[in-house]
Formats: structure tokens, C-alpha cells, sequence
């Protein structure tokens, strides 16, 4: 008999959950090393959160959604979306994914007021070509666009590879992403 039932005071066996006198629940002590387990499962699920909330912000505490909105936005301005393809003049193209990534910046950049900096892929694996008013097929396509923010304006500009197997790069010829408005290609033809 390790268990007392507080309603009644009458003793319970260690294996019942119910008080054989009175019929109340009992609750049952919960061991110290079941307790500590909690503890550390409770602790590593906050460190995960915080973890994926950390590296879910770029540099300069920009979050990464942010830039990805910006991004999509550029693309949205650069390629019409006509249903399941989008398309220029020139280019069809299908089974599209838009990825942002962070460069880092320098303490040079944090200086000049920059807040985020990075670049911004936009990848096909269908693309067809005109050439001369004949389509070519191609595949895995790409194109890629440096983006920063630089005293809370956002902008863009032409995105040079330093490292191809890092994929590091460096942005230049920075022009307000506000000012970018190529001509729209219509859907309909």
C-alpha cells in the first residue's frame, strides 16, 4: 500500500488508479526521472523554436520573408504568369521556384546604412526559346538578381558569382526596385 486516497484516506495498491473504497481517480505521483525527461524534451523544443526563428532572419535582423516577398515581387515585374507557365518575350517557361539567400554583409556595408543583402534566384525546368522565330527547348534555366536594403528602401542590381561551388556573390549597379517596370508581355498570345 504506497498510495493514499485524499478523499477517503483509505490505502490504494501501487497498481490501481481508483480508490477501491470510494471509487475517486487517483493521482498517481509522477517519478523524478520522467519528470526531468519533460523538462529536457520542453527545453530542446524551445531551443528548435528559437533556432529556426534565428536562422529564419538575415542580416541586420531583416527577415528572410521579407526579401522573399521583394524577390517575388521582381520576378512578378521581369515574367508574366500565364496560368501554369510564365513567360517574356522570348522565353516560356514552367515548374518555377524563386529561392532568396543572404550574402552576409561587412561592417563597410553596415555603415552605409545597409540592412539586407543578398541575391535571388529564379529557376525554370522547362524553358522554351525563340531564336530567330523558331522555339528551342532548354532545361533547367536560371537567372539570378542581387537585392539590398540600404536605409529602408529596397533595391536591386546585376549579381556576379565570386564563388560557383560556395555560390557566394557580389551586387552592383544598385537602381531602386520601385523604378523597375519592364514592359508586361501579355498572356493572350
Amino acid at each position: 500500500m504506497a498510495n493514499i486516497c485524499k478523499q477517503c484516506g483509505a490505502g490504494v495498491p501501487d497498481s490501481g488508479q481508483f480508490c477501491t473504497s470510494c471509487g475517486t481517480r487517483l493521482r498517481l505521483p509522477i517519478p523524478k526521472w520522467l519528470k526531468r525527461t519533460i523538462i529536457i524534451l520542453g527545453v530542446l523544443v524551445i531551443v528548435a523554436v528559437v533556432g529556426a526563428t534565428i536562422m529564419d532572419i538575415g542580416c541586420g535582423g531583416i527577415n528572410s520573408r521579407e526579401a522573399k516577398k521583394v524577390a517575388e515581387s521582381y520576378w512578378h515585374k521581369t515574367f508574366t504568369e500565364c496560368g501554369h507557365e510564365w513567360r517574356d518575350r522570348n522565353m516560356f517557361l514552367k515548374e518555377i521556384t524563386i529561392g532568396v539567400q543572404t550574402d552576409g554583409m561587412t561592417k563597410a556595408d553596415q555603415a552605409n546604412g545597409v540592412e539586407w543583402t543578398g541575391h535571388s534566384t529564379f529557376r525554370a525546368a522547362v524553358a522554351r526559346f525563340k531564336n530567330n522565330s523558331t522555339w528551342l527547348p532548354n532545361q533547367n534555366w536560371g537567372q539570378t538578381v542581387a537585392l539590398q536594403k540600404r536605409s529602408g528602401k529596397w533595391y536591386y542590381g546585376q549579381f556576379t558569382m565570386l564563388d560557383p561551388f560556395g555560390g557566394g556573390g557580389v551586387g552592383y549597379g544598385w537602381q531602386p526596385i520601385d523604378s523597375y517596370n519592364p514592359p508586361a508581355q501579355p498572356c493572350d498570345d
